[in-house]
């Protein structure tokens, strides 16, 4: 633990002194959708988007010229809407008598994530514009889904039903792992405007036996604000 710690302290000391540094506030706005992969011949289903946002910490050090490596630590909310409608027509046996029943069962779902990401990226500049690419690991801090769900069975079976899921838990996985992209143009005194994109790569499994998987996406615009600059202090 000691050398660990060791190592760590002999690292930003010689960044220190050699790199040049940005540490600053970021946060940014968008849209976000949760795709699902489903497995069934009778299932239509549609996703929507929903508004998403970001905010955190990031870190960058300068080790060239025009080229930066960069971490974030940000707090990432993903929300999602999809809706699924089931139809099967079958037949019921009821005395000696064959009954046809038409299923139709629609769904309407709010899934709600809450992610602690760390986006660790390559970065390269261009005067004020800057291009960055790099992978985002995320683990879930929360998840649940809100829904409204009609079931129509007709042949005098149950007929109509209307139910709703408050503030259920999913069935996803702890962790994430995607590709993210952004852009950052300089406007002016330490102030960005920034944009992003995350795909969640990994696709998420998701406990249920209509859905096998489901992958989120999050594209988002805003501002980022650095208040530690070494090399604005050396130029100054």
């Amino acid at each position: 633990m000691r050398i660990l710690t060791t190592t760590i302290g002999l690292l930003i000391f010689n960044f220190n002194l050699l790199g040049q540094h940005q540490f600053g506030l970021k946060t940014d706005f968008g849209i976000s959708k949760i795709t699902s992969t489903v497995d069934d011949y009778y299932l239509s289903y549609r996703a929507q988007v929903k508004p998403s946002g970001n905010i955190g910490f990031f870190y960058d050090f300068s080790f060239g010229k025009n080229s930066y490596l960069g971490i974030d630590v940000i707090f990432m909310r993903i929300l999602g809407n999809e809706y699924f409608e089931y139809n099967q027509a079958r037949r019921s046996f009821q005395g000696n008598v064959f009954i046809p029943v038409v299923a139709n069962i629609q769904s309407d779902v709010y899934r709600k994530l809450n992610y602690i990401s760390l986006p660790i990226y390559y970065g390269l500049k261009f005067k004020k514009l800057s291009i960055n690419l790099g992978i985002q690991p995320s683990f879930v801090v929360t998840n649940y889904c809100d829904g409204e769900n009609y079931v129509n069975l007709s042949g005098g079976q149950v007929g109509s039903q209307k139910y709703y899921v408050r503030k259920q838990k999913l069935g996803v996985g702890s962790f994430d792992l995607g590709a993210k992209a952004s852009l950052d143009y300089h406007v002016f005194k330490g102030f960005y405007i920034v944009a992003n994109y995350f795909w969640g790569k990994n696709k998420l499994h998701v406990d249920s036996y209509l859905i096998k998987e489901a992958q989120i996406e999050q594209l988002t615009i805003g501002l980022k604000y650095s208040f530690i600059n070494k090399e604005k202090s050396k130029k100054e």
